[in-house]
């Protein structure tokens, strides 16, 4: 019971991969959560002036770092060309198979923690770490082949549905 896709990501998609994996590092919202109360300190302290400038540069950073996935997609694909190219994706019981041009790469089961989807992309988290393997849902030809999937990465990660 193997599934094969072929697709490329494109610069919106990796873009909100990229997102979601800084999101969730904690010392993203650690580092973001002292930048707050650095400015709301200035602010208490009397130092609008500081505290004015640490909430609109933070607050830019951050709004722009949400809005903009297509540049952030763009420019992820400049600095490695390879997460940009057509790829091979084979889901089968051994593992998970990825073939592209310039690369190839190898999971097995074990070692991916959990399945999600988010905004039209099934998302499978690699252990230890925040890469993740993304699979948008406009690559399967039918509402069956998700099902397939689904059903798939449940059996082997132990969710009854991803």
């Amino acid at each position: 019971m193997g599934i094969t896709l072929r697709f490329q990501l494109t610069d919106d998609e990796l873009g909100r991969v990229a997102r979601l994996a800084l999101i969730e590092r904690t010392r993203f919202r650690v580092t973001l959560a002292v930048c707050i109360l650095a400015g709301v300190g200035a602010f208490v302290l009397g130092l609008w002036q500081i505290g004015l400038f640490d909430f609109v540069f933070v607050s830019s950073l951050f709004i722009r770092f949400l809005l903009v996935p297509a540049s952030t997609g763009k420019r992820i694909k400049r600095m490695n060309p390879f997460l940009g190219e057509m790829r091979t994706w084979t889901f089968g019981e051994d593992g998970i198979e990825a073939r592209g041009t310039s690369q190839s790469s190898t999971w097995v089961w074990a070692s991916i923690d959990r399945v999600e989807e988010r905004g039209g992309t099934i998302y499978l988290q690699v252990k230890g770490g925040s890469q993740r393997i993304a699979i948008p849902l406009r690559v399967f030809d039918s509402s069956g082949e998700q099902t397939k999937f689904r059903e798939l990465t449940g059996l082997h990660l132990g969710t009854a549905s991803a």
